[in-house]
């Protein structure tokens, strides 16, 4: 089914991971798509996969913190296709992980006008392209430290719970003139700034993400094929505070450390994330851990 025939979408971020993905599948559902992102090389690549799919894609070189590049990138857009109708706010970075202590006013501006300024820009002319034509569909990708918070990654995660308020308040003032503004809130995916993250294959950090017993909201997925819990869509789980901890998470010089590591004796019992209580989500271990 071809359910974006004669549609334009636009992808920021669009050079590799979740972006190039999403570009990807736009294309394979019959959407012509404009792919931006920083680094031309890697565009250009994503580009190429869609082309050699047999779909239409124009590159545009794009840093979202400018508002010159994302008002060229939605003109471009306009001019080449002569239209908009769905984009997917893709790009951001992960800034520098820490404890909140020993960061910088950098990282912090670095971040959020990556983060939340590139999506504030990127809806600005997105949206006002959208209501010359009738509507259109925007999607923000947040992430689930939009939801929950994580040590070492203040900043990250408030950028984050930043996106979903945006989402929240801008979907209500264009309700009513036929656009439509969601966010989605993947947790761990295998991209090259989940390499970053962890600090690679091999650590410590990636290997317990890759835990076979872990929570679907928690266990490692591909760009393409995002895990969903068997109960919600969102891919959470909730779970009561656990008797005798199986885990314990520190941050430390080389990045995350678990002073008590998962075994396959560990038994995890998880509950569907109610419905009306999306933004508190976590997650329990009960049995005993191996010291």
């Amino acid at each position: 089914m071809n359910t974006f025939t004669n549609r334009v979408a636009l992808v920021t971020g669009a050079t590799s991971g979740i972006g190039r993905a999403t570009a990807v599948a736009f294309a394979r559902e019959g959407a012509k798509v404009v792919v931006s992102g920083r680094r031309e090389t890697e565009g250009k690549q994503t580009v190429a996969l869609i082309r050699k799919a047999g779909g239409e894609a124009t590159f545009v070189k794009t840093d979202v913190t400018s508002e010159a590049d994302v008002a060229a990138l939605v003109a471009k857009t306009l001019s080449t296709y002569g239209r908009l109708d769905a984009a997917f706010n893709n790009a951001g970075v992960e800034g520098r992980p820490g404890p909140i202590h020993e960061q910088t006013v950098e990282n912090y501006h670095h971040t959020m006008n990556a983060n939340v300024l590139g999506v504030v820009l990127s809806l600005k002319h997105e949206i006002a392209a959208m209501l010359k034509h009738g509507g259109g569909a925007i999607v923000n990708n947040s992430s689930v430290a939009g939801l929950i918070g994580f040590p070492g990654v203040a900043i990250y995660a408030a950028s984050k719970h930043a996106v979903l308020g945006l989402t929240k308040s801008t979907a209500l003032e264009y309700a009513t003139q036929g656009i439509r503004i969601n966010a989605v809130s993947p947790g761990g995916i295998e991209t090259p700034m989940f390499d970053r993250f962890t600090g690679g294959a091999g650590t410590e950090a990636r290997a317990q993400m890759r835990a076979p017993r872990l929570p679907p909201c928690t266990r490692l997925a591909a760009p393409a094929s995002p895990r969903k819990s068997p109960k919600r869509s969102s891919g959470c789980a909730r779970t009561k505070r656990p008797s005798s901890p199986a885990s314990r998470w520190r941050w430390t010089a080389a990045g995350w450390r678990n002073e008590l590591p998962l075994t396959r004796s560990n038994r995890i019992e998880t509950i569907a994330l109610n419905r009306d209580d999306q933004r508190r989500s976590n997650f329990r271990r009960k049995g005993q851990a191996h010291q």
